[in-house]
């Protein structure tokens, strides 16, 4: 599995595609895309996925499990 580094050291973030997203937290393609939108709609994470091309996104690995963590139990609160 490939992982993507940024360039700059400043915050050290890993980036994944998709795919491998879904691999590392054993969910279904259809999950990650709902969950992605999600956190892109956010306050903050507008900009927080990069989309290479068409077919290349990436996600920042760290920020998406500290915010998919924030999530925990979330529904119960409704």
């Amino acid at each position: 599995m490939e992982i993507y580094k940024s360039k700059n050291n400043l915050d050290s973030m890993v980036y994944v595609r998709p795919s491998q997203l879904a691999k590392l937290l054993h969910l279904s393609r259809t999950t990650i895309w709902r969950l992605l939108n999600a956190f892109a709609a956010e306050e903050g994470n507008e900009h927080a996925v990069i989309e290479i091309s068409k077919t290349l996104k990436l996600v920042p690995l760290y920020r998406f499990q500290e915010w998919l963590t924030k999530q925990d139990k979330k529904y119960l609160q409704k």
